[in-house]
C-alpha cells in the first residue's frame, strides 16, 4: 500500500545547519570581493573624477546679441587651464581656451537656445595621459603650449627611462630575464615603454642621451 500524506516523514531540518556552513564558507570570498571593487572605486575617483574636477565661483552671460554671448568667468583656476564650451539646441559645439578675459562667441543663429559649459583642459589632458596615450588632438593653437607641458617627460622620467632601457640590454645578453631598477622589478615589458618616454623628452627637446 502506499503511504497516506499523513504517514509521510516530516521534514527534521537537518538540512539548514548545512546551509548555513555554506554561507558562512563563502563570506570571506565576498567580503574580499566588495573590498576590491570600494578600492577600484577609491582609484578611479582618485586619479581620474578629482583631477577633472574644475572650481568656477561665478559664469554669467553679460551680454547677448542676436549673434553673439558674452560670457564672464570668476575662478581661481589658471589661464588656459580649461575650455568654455557653447553648445546649440541641434549638439553643434564651439569651444574657446578660457584666457582670464570674457569669452565672445559670435556666428550665432537668432533665435536658438545655447548651453554655456566648461571643460578642463589641461586636468583632462593629464587623465588622458595616465590611461597610456602620448598626445591629444586640441582646436585651438593656445592649446600647444599645454599640451607640451603635460606629455614632456620629467626629468626623473628620463633618468629612470634611462636606466631602464640600459639596464635591459646589459641583462638580456647575460640571460637574465627579470632585475630590479631603483627598487622597482622590471622586465622585457618595460622597454617599449621606457624608449618612448625617452622619444618623446628627444622629440621635445629636453634630452639629448644615446638610448
Amino acid at each position: 500500500l502506499e503511504p497516506q500524506e499523513d504517514d509521510l516523514p516530516l521534514d527534521s531540518g537537518a538540512d539548514k545547519p548545512r546551509k548555513r556552513k555554506k554561507i558562512t564558507k563563502w563570506l570571506p570570498t565576498v567580503l574580499a570581493v566588495v573590498l576590491v571593487l570600494a578600492l577600484a572605486g577609491a582609484a578611479v575617483w582618485f586619479f581620474f573624477i578629482r583631477t577633472g574636477t574644475l572650481t568656477i565661483d561665478a559664469m554669467e552671460a553679460t551680454e547677448r546679441t542676436t549673434n553673439s554671448i558674452t560670457v564672464s568667468i570668476e575662478t581661481q583656476e589658471a589661464k588656459d587651464s580649461f575650455e568654455v564650451v557653447c553648445t546649440d539646441a541641434y549638439g553643434n559645439v564651439t569651444r574657446q581656451p578660457y584666457t582670464g578675459e570674457p569669452n565672445v562667441f559670435t556666428d550665432l543663429a537668432a533665435g536658438t537656445q545655447y548651453t554655456i559649459s566648461v571643460e578642463g583642459f589641461e586636468r583632462e589632458t593629464r587623465m588622458i595621459k595616465l590611461m597610456g596615450f602620448d598626445g591629444k588632438s586640441l582646436v585651438n593653437p593656445r592649446q600647444i603650449a599645454v599640451v607640451h607641458k603635460v606629455f614632456t617627460p620629467e626629468e626623473k622620467e628620463i633618468i629612470f627611462a634611462e636606466k631602464v632601457v640600459r639596464e635591459i640590454e646589459e641583462k638580456k645578453a647575460q640571460g637574465i630575464g627579470v632585475f630590479t631598477v631603483d627598487g622597482k622589478m622590471i622586465d622585457i615589458a618595460f622597454y617599449d615603454g621606457a624608449k618612448r618616454t625617452l622619444a618623446m623628452a628627444k622629440a621635445a627637446g629636453v634630452y639629448k642621451g644615446e638610448c
